[in-house]
């Protein structure tokens, strides 16, 4: 029942992962696991975009190890869902 939901998981009517696991974080970019089985990426207090593992970029993000490599997702990320 969503009355029953924490406020602070509910942004807009739907429901928020919370992250649970960093894989990177260059402390400008960062990418993360989250408790509804998806990847977070993002850029630290902009913006960030939630990837289920049917995405195509899911395998991707899992193999991130430098911050271009972050950057790059999120600037594609930003530039299909702007």
């Amino acid at each position: 029942m969503i009355e029953s939901i924490e406020a602070s998981k509910i942004y807009k009517g739907n429901l928020v992962a919370n992250t649970t696991v960093f894989l990177f974080d260059s402390g400008t970019f960062f990418v993360a696991h989250t408790d509804n089985n998806s990847i977070r990426v993002g850029m630290n207090h902009l913006r960030s975009f939630d990837i289920p593992k049917s995405h195509a970029l899911y395998d991707s993000l899992l193999s991130v190890t430098s911050e271009s490599d972050a950057e790059f997702i999120f600037d594609s990320l930003m530039d299909m869902y702007r």
